[in-house]
């Protein structure tokens, strides 16, 4: 069942050169990475209210209750990640944020995943695309 909600903020954080990584270090060093990462990403959600929605390869889409959390929780990942240097790698992300309403629902045939849609998810991604590395791109 779909729903629409009211005004959310919705994150997406990207890991940076994620593609020369995997080519330097190959798939499986890569990967190991990049999941040190997204677990330094995802481990900074609970103290902002956030909830991961999903990961995308490098990247994670999260779901805040208002900018306030989201922005606070940008910055903390900012953070986390500046200090993080997994397989002796330094890393960088670069997050982009939008407030509005989203369509939620619960999606699947044979496992069932909670999951967003709509104009406030597509410019959050925008915004995040549109970033420089190490920056927080915050929508109007």
């Amino acid at each position: 069942m779909m729903e629409k909600t009211d005004h959310l903020a919705v994150l997406f954080a990207d890991v940076v050169e994620s593609t020369a990584l995997y080519r330097r270090l190959g798939d499986v060093a890569a990967m190991n990475v990049i999941h040190a990462v997204l677990s330094e990403l995802k481990a900074v959600l609970p103290s902002h209210q956030g909830r991961l929605v999903k990961t995308l390869g490098d990247a994670v889409m999260c779901l805040f209750p208002d900018a306030d959390c989201a922005v606070e929780a940008a910055v903390a990942m900012q953070h986390a990640v500046a200090g993080l240097e997994p397989g002796g790698e330094k890393m960088q992300i670069r997050i982009g944020l939008h407030t509005g309403p989203v369509v939620a629902g619960i999606v699947g045939v044979k496992k069932f995943q909670f999951d967003i849609w709509g104009d406030t998810v597509n410019i959050a991604s925008r915004m995040e695309s549109a970033c420089e590395t190490n920056r927080i791109n915050i929508s109007a």
